[in-house]
């Protein structure tokens, strides 16, 4: 009951602390999965190496037809391009939001 009271006594000063609060978190899961999509990111760039590598090994015949399937097909990379983009509409729409919270009167 105190703490219902407090809350209306100062119901401003709790809005933008809970604002706050509201917004490091946002800034915090954003970082994280801006971070993500950048792990992603490079780990492509690599996979895109690799399986150039053993295509063109495979091509000068350093590496046989069914080696080279194996290890293209462990180079797949749908999953991980399926993550980034989800990634990317999930930043996009958390961005969207933190600038609406940002542009609302507490």
């Amino acid at each position: 009951m105190l703490a219902i009271a407090c809350v209306a006594n100062h119901e401003e000063q709790f809005r933008k602390v809970m604002g706050a609060k509201q917004k490091a978190e946002a800034k915090k899961e954003l970082t994280a999965k801006r971070r993500q999509l950048t792990q992603a990111e490079r780990r492509i760039e690599e996979l895109d190496r690799l399986f150039k590598r053993i295509y063109e090994d495979n091509a000068y015949g350093k590496l046989s037809d069914s080696r080279f399937q194996i290890l293209s097909d462990d180079y797949e990379q749908e999953e991980l391009r399926e993550k980034l983009l989800r990634l990317n509409e999930e930043i996009t729409k958390q961005e969207e939001q933190s600038e609406n919270l940002s542009n609302t009167v507490l």
